[in-house]
Parts: structure tokens; C-alpha cells; sequence
């Protein structure tokens, strides 16, 4: 998969779904993911308010035993 993210200032739309005023600071995240032949299957569009807003990132393999 595919994931980006960018700061945005919130739409209209988006700012009324989210209880906020419209250009409210938000983050908005992309992720196209892909099946096993490469070919695109899911597109999420996502926007999440600037103030409730947490971005963790782990790097490093992932093993079961490092929970």
C-alpha cells in the first residue's frame, strides 16, 4: 500500500462533518492499496482535525514477539 499525508485547511464540507469552521487545520491521508498483481483495489481519502490529530510512526521489522 500507499499512504500520504499533508497538512490541509478543511473544506466546507469536510469542516461541517467534522463539527469545525471551513479552513480549520486538519491532516488528510491517501492510501491506495494494491492486490498481488499490483492493481489497485482500495482508495481511502481520510481528513482528521489538526487538534485531535496523533501521528506515530515504528519503524524496523515487524515480529509478534516485539509486542
Amino acid at each position: 500500500s500507499i499512504q500520504n499525508l499533508r497538512a490541509i485547511q478543511l473544506p466546507d464540507k469536510d469542516a461541517n462533518l467534522l463539527e469545525v469552521e471551513s479552513g480549520y487545520p486538519a491532516m488528510f491521508q491517501e492510501s491506495i492499496i494494491y492486490d498481488e498483481n499490483g492493481i489497485a483495489v482500495e482508495l481511502l481519502h481520510s481528513s482528521y482535525r489538526g487538534d485531535k490529530f496523533l501521528f506515530i510512526v515504528e519503524s524496523g521489522k515487524f515480529s509478534p514477539t516485539n509486542l
